[in-house]
């Protein structure tokens, strides 16, 4: 996998899409959050 990702980019849905070397994206595509009482948190 990280062969076949490494190094390439490609326009997604949600934008373009990158990754590095090891086949990690270079940006985040999501965040995902917790609701604390009434807060919303990044996690």
């Amino acid at each position: 996998m990280v062969k076949a990702l490494g190094g390439i980019t490609f326009d997604g849905a949600s934008g373009s899409v990158a990754f590095d070397t090891f086949g990690d994206p270079k940006t985040a595509s999501f965040t995902l959050y917790k609701v604390t009482g009434t807060d919303w948190v990044a996690q």
